[in-house]
C-alpha cells in the first residue's frame, strides 16, 4: 500500500461499489461478476458494476419521487338552499330591473364543491357523503340539500332543459387556491379518515334560465358577456382581478 492508502498494483481488496470484489464474494455470486469486464488503471483494478449503480440510483429516485395513484377520483357536489335566499333574490332584481335582463326567467345560487380522493368512485362517493354529514363546514341539515356525482363532468349537475326554458350556469372561483389548500389540511387534521383527500375546490354556482328561443351557443355567448364585471352596466357575477369563471351550457 502506498502513502495515499492505495493498494499496490495487482492487489485485491474486498469492497463494494465499482471496485473489484474479492474471491470470497465472487464465489458466492459468480453470476453477477463472472462476465463483468475488469480495467486496470494507475494501480487500481476496476470492475464494471453498472447494474449495481443503476439499481442504487433507481432506489433513491423511487424514495424521493412522489407516489401517484391512478385511482384518484374527482367527486362533484352541488349544495342548494331550501330556505329563501336573499342574495339570489337581490341578484335577480338587479339583473332584470337594472341590467336589462328582462328575458331572465329564474336565477339560483348554489355552492359547488369538488373533492378529489385517492379512492375508487364508489369509495369516493361514500367518503364524500360521510364528510358532508359529519362536518359542519359544508351543509346545514335544516336548510341545505345536496346532489353528488361521483364521476364524469360537473355539467351533469346542471338542471336539464324542459320544453319551455333552457338553463346555463356560471361558476365563479377565486383565482388563489391557498384557502382551499388550508381547508383541506384542516379537514385532514380534524378527521383522520380524510387522509386520502388529495385536493379540494369550491365555486359559487349561478344558474340562469331563459326562454327556449335561444340555442346553447347563443346562451354561452350571453353568459360569458354577463359573467365578468367590466363596468357598472357591463357584467355582474365575477371580479376580473381575483376571480375566474367557467360557463356550463347543455349540449
Amino acid at each position: 500500500m502506498d502513502i495515499f492508502g492505495r493498494n499496490s498494483p495487482g492487489t485485491d481488496i474486498p469492497c463494494r461499489g465499482n471496485t473489484e470484489i474479492s474471491p470470497i464474494h465472487r464465489a458466492k455470486s459468480p453470476e453477477k461478476s463472472a462476465d463483468a469486464p475488469t480495467i486496470e488503471k494507475n494501480g487500481w483494478r476496476w470492475q464494471n458494476c453498472g447494474f449495481c449503480i443503476s439499481t442504487f440510483i433507481g432506489a433513491i429516485l423511487n424514495a424521493i419521487s412522489p407516489q401517484t395513484n391512478a385511482a384518484c377520483c374527482l367527486t362533484h357536489v352541488l349544495i342548494r338552499q331550501v330556505t329563501p335566499d336573499p342574495i339570489s333574490a337581490s341578484a335577480f332584481y338587479a339583473l332584470s330591473q337594472r341590467l336589462g335582463e328582462s328575458d331572465l326567467i329564474a336565477l339560483k345560487r348554489l355552492d359547488y364543491w369538488g373533492f378529489t380522493w385517492n379512492l375508487s368512485p364508489e369509495e369516493s362517493e361514500t367518503k364524500t357523503a360521510w364528510l358532508l354529514k359529519t362536518s359542519a363546514d359544508f351543509v346545514h341539515p335544516s336548510k341545505h340539500r345536496w346532489n353528488i356525482v361521483p364521476t364524469g363532468e360537473r355539467i351533469q349537475l346542471l338542471s336539464p332543459p324542459d320544453e319551455h326554458q333552457i338553463t346555463g350556469a356560471i361558476l365563479v372561483t377565486d383565482s388563489d387556491s391557498t384557502q382551499m389548500e388550508s381547508k383541506r389540511d384542516g379537514l385532514i387534521n380534524l378527521y383522520p379518515e380524510c387522509g386520502s383527500l388529495e385536493s379540494l375546490e369550491h365555486a359559487t354556482w349561478w344558474e340562469l334560465s331563459y326562454p327556449k328561443t335561444i340555442d346553447s351557443e347563443s346562451l354561452r355567448s350571453h353568459l360569458e358577456a354577463l359573467a365578468l364585471t367590466r363596468s357598472r352596466t357591463e357584467g355582474f357575477f365575477a371580479h376580473p382581478h381575483y376571480q375566474k369563471i367557467e360557463i356550463l351550457v347543455p349540449g
